[in-house]
């Protein structure tokens, strides 16, 4: 098993690809709940095969 990870703020589209057509078949974890995980987890969600959430606490 592979794992590949990055931040929002530097987004890596030959992963993902553009239109995040790549992540079809991969589960994508987001960590946090803040104002950049609102923005991200629905384009996610509608691409990814599963997409678990992981919160941290204050």
């Amino acid at each position: 098993m592979s794992c590949h990870s990055f931040h929002t703020s530097r987004w890596d589209y030959d992963y993902t690809g553009q239109d995040l057509e790549y992540l079809r078949d991969k589960v994508v974890g987001v960590v946090g709940t803040g104002a950049t995980a609102i923005q991200c987890i629905p384009p996610l969600a509608a691409s990814a095969a599963q997409l678990p959430g992981l919160v941290t606490t204050p």
